[in-house]
């Protein structure tokens, strides 16, 4: 009975630990700003590149890496890659992707975009005070 207590009581936490092995996809939104009415001129985003590399199991937990072997992803597959999840102890152990067709290029501009747009109004100039 005893030995059936503990098996009981491991399963439990394992099972209710949050483990966080596999790939997670998530859907990244990009805030809506209403752009204020500016003449100063223009900001243009012409285009954003994805300039990270990704290592198999690098010792570095900054450095990007997947869940198995770099070499057969396609860039197409990389640019939908986030990172990777760690366990208390630092162990990668899933990967966070972007999900449907979006990829970190596209996400980061969007942001950048909305960033502009949000400062562009708070730097509006305000009325004088009578």
């Amino acid at each position: 009975m005893k030995k059936c207590l503990i098996v009981l009581l491991l399963t439990s936490v394992a099972l209710l630990s949050g483990c966080v092995t596999g790939r997670r996809s998530v859907s990244l939104g990009v805030p809506q700003v209403t752009p204020g009415a500016v003449d100063k001129g223009a900001i243009q985003i012409t285009s954003v590149a994805d300039n990270r590399e990704f290592q198999n199991n690098p010792l570095d937990a900054s450095v990007p890496s997947i869940n198995g072997d770099v070499s057969t992803m396609t860039p197409e597959q990389k640019s939908k890659m986030i990172g990777r999840q760690r366990n208390g102890f630092g162990k990668a152990m899933g990967d966070i992707a972007l999900s449907n067709n979006e990829s970190v290029p596209q996400r980061a501009q969007a942001l950048v975009e909305a960033a502009l747009k949000n400062a562009v109004i708070k730097s509006q100039p305000m009325a004088p005070r009578p």
